[in-house]
């Protein structure tokens, strides 16, 4: 275990190897380095680390008071403690407000020990968490750049989608409405919903709540698009939180093609016994084989779980897990 690094400003050597007894009584291993004038104070805090600073309060070249303040300048996350003889308890009380972590009298030392340990483990404690709030921000970074440059739309939300926690931008080139409209009406989106499909889809919000579910339908955008969707919808997690609508890429990919749009139609009239009804898109594969349009939907299916699979992780460890530490933190 590497030893505990003091800087101690102190004019008494007799004083400073009172304090280095009382810390070996105590097998605290520790490193300590004196320093009698504030030239030398200064220069220790910019050559060297240290995990602690001892400061009688009255010195021959200034004052304890000074002191504090260079070394809050310096190095402001190391703990400050008085170890003086003719400190007061008003004068204390002033240094304690202005950065001092405790202050221990001369004459009772026995304090010093435990005022240490205390000083170590806040300081400690409250290292982790500027280390983890500097984590969960950079999460937060890479969670707002995935979600505002992926053609990629997904959504956090309450258990059965009563709240809408997070929806990224591409809702509103996908599905043609604005995100701002989904998160003061949660259930908005159903709306959108094929009318044939609308029914089946409401059902995955009681689904979702245990496991995860995948389901195909049609979106009837506001200019009068017809448009299929396969979303991902994820249980919640530890937060309290569920996935929404996690849809693979818009724009330029395989569902704007013709030919996947009315293989959807075709799916929809061959498993609900009704007539294929035709978007107003043209089918430029429409006599092509069966063989072949299976071979197509087999690959497509293999891609949609590929990138359903990439999408899902990076928002729970990019979004999910970061809101969940901050609620739980």
């Amino acid at each position: 275990m590497n030893p505990i690094r003091i800087l101690h400003l102190e004019d008494s050597p007799n004083d400073v190897e009172l304090v280095r007894a009382m810390l070996a009584d105590r097998r605290i291993h520790c490193d300590v380095k004196r320093v009698e004038t504030d030239a030398d104070f200064i220069q220790a805090m910019e050559r060297e680390k240290f995990d602690l600073i001892l400061c009688d309060y009255n010195l021959p070249s200034f004052d304890g008071s000074s002191a504090l303040g260079i070394a809050r300048k310096k190095c402001p996350d190391v703990p400050f403690i008085f170890v003086s003889g003719t400190i007061g308890e008003e004068r204390a009380i002033e240094c304690l407000k202005i950065g001092a972590t405790d202050y221990v009298l001369k004459d009772r030392l026995a304090r010093l020990v435990p005022s240490i340990q205390r000083a170590l483990r806040e300081t400690g404690e409250r290292m982790a968490h500027k280390q983890a709030d500097l984590a969960l921000r950079k999460s937060e970074e890479r969670c707002r750049q995935l979600a505002e440059n992926i053609h990629e739309v997904f959504s956090l939300t309450t258990p059965g989608m009563t709240e809408v926690i997070y929806v990224s931008p591409a809702y509103e080139k996908i599905w043609g409405r604005a995100c701002e409209s989904l998160c003061q009406s949660p259930k908005s989106w159903i709306e959108a919903v094929h009318p044939d499909d609308r029914e089946r889809v409401a059902l995955i919000t009681t689904r979702v709540l245990h496991d995860a579910v995948e389901e195909e339908f049609r979106i009837l955008r506001p200019d009068g698009a017809l448009r299929p969707a396969d979303p991902l919808f994820c249980p919640g997690g530890r937060g309290g939180t569920g996935g929404g609508p996690v849809e693979t890429p818009g724009p330029g990919d395989r569902k704007n093609h013709p030919r996947y749009l009315s293989q959807i139609h075709r799916n929809y009239a061959a498993s609900s016994g009704k007539p294929e009804e035709r978007p107003g898109q043209s089918d430029p594969d429409a006599a092509g084989s069966d063989e072949s349009l299976r071979e197509r939907a087999r690959r497509d299916a293999q891609r949609r779980k590929a990138a359903h699979d990439s999408a899902r992780g990076a928002i729970w460890k990019n979004l999910v897990l970061p809101l969940t530490f901050r609620i739980f933190m």
